[in-house]
């Protein structure tokens, strides 16, 4: 079986508390699915490289902060894994590696600059809307896991 692998960022935008939590941002890539901003790595770079280059170049997001966990050294990283069936017919097992990003509070959300050959749309959703949104069942579960993860990072900061 072919292998694949890819690097992506997972964009949150907290919101005043008069407006909500916080928004995930969604885009819809070219082929038509909805997912978070991902891609493959170029020659000589590293994961994280990768995954803040993608955000940059799909999205043109270049301000915000990576989550980290108490007690846990760099960054969250979350990963989704799946195959899928290649157009030449081969089994491909793919593995998506994520950093969660927070951008500084605003209301309403940032328009972005996304570009165009990679990103059909994108929308910034609540969780609920974001479970929804997004396409692919291994995506919704990698979204459980980002949402679990900032519940509790949250209920920390509150005591």
């Amino acid at each position: 079986m072919l292998t694949d692998a890819a690097y992506g960022v997972i964009p949150i935008l907290p919101l005043p508390p008069a407006q909500g939590s916080h928004l995930y941002l969604l885009i819809q890539h070219q082929k038509g699915h909805w997912a978070f901003p991902k891609g493959h790595k170029d020659e000589g770079e590293s994961d994280l490289a990768a995954a803040q280059r993608e955000l940059r170049e799909e999205t043109g997001l270049t301000d915000y902060q990576l989550l980290t966990l108490p007690g846990q050294p760099g960054p969250l990283t979350l990963q989704e894994a799946y195959t899928f069936i290649d157009p030449e017919g081969n089994a491909v097992a793919k593995t998506v590696t994520y950093y969660v990003a927070l951008l500084p509070p605003q209301f309403p959300p940032p328009e972005l600059q996304v570009q165009p050959e990679e990103v059909a749309a994108y929308r910034w959703c609540s969780y609920p809307e974001a479970l929804e949104q997004i396409s692919f069942e291994e995506s919704r579960q990698l979204l459980r896991r980002c949402q679990a993860h900032l519940e509790q990072l949250w209920k920390l900061e509150k005591t």
